[in-house]
């Protein structure tokens, strides 16, 4: 797998606040009752000090995965988010299936779906791409930030 990940606008405050959070759990989980009671009561304080520390950052994720041969077929992937607003991502992701007809022969000769079944699979799977004349599918999700909590698949709104 050739798999690059970034993430970017991470401050310095965001970072400590994430290992002070993680610190304090792993001494919830691993210490007396009584101080476990103790830690819980500063959680809520420490949620909204890191929830602050990610809205002032506007984190970004990049992941790409170029090409991911597996045994049912290869494909890339590309995604770009960030986090613009608090609870608002933005960003879009595509996946590409090199061969959509050959992954769906590979999936039917693998026995993963039932028999009776196999045909509305592979159309379900057809339906999810767009398959350009080579056979190639590709699949493209998107989230805006004019529009929160809809996603985009294929350019078609779906509520999340």
């Amino acid at each position: 797998i050739n798999m690059k990940m970034k993430f970017g606008n991470l401050s310095t405050d965001l970072v400590k606040s994430y290992f002070s959070m993680t610190k304090k759990n792993m001494a919830i989980s691993m210490g007396s009752p009584e101080d476990a009671e103790k830690l819980k009561a500063q959680q809520g304080a420490m949620v909204m000090q890191m929830m602050g520390q990610v809205a002032q950052s506007k984190p970004t994720l990049t992941l790409s995965i170029s090409p991911l041969k597996h045994s049912l077929g290869e494909l890339t992937a590309q995604a770009d988010f960030s986090l613009p607003s608090m609870m608002t991502p933005v960003g879009k992701a595509v996946v590409s299936v090199l061969n959509i007809d050959d992954m769906i022969a590979k999936i039917k000769g693998a026995g993963f779906v039932p028999e009776a079944q196999f045909e509305k699979t592979a159309q379900w799977i057809k339906s999810m791409f767009v398959v350009d004349d080579a056979g190639k599918g590709t699949l493209t999700f998107e989230m805006k930030q004019d529009q929160p909590g809809t996603g985009f698949l294929n350019g078609k709104p779906v509520k999340m």
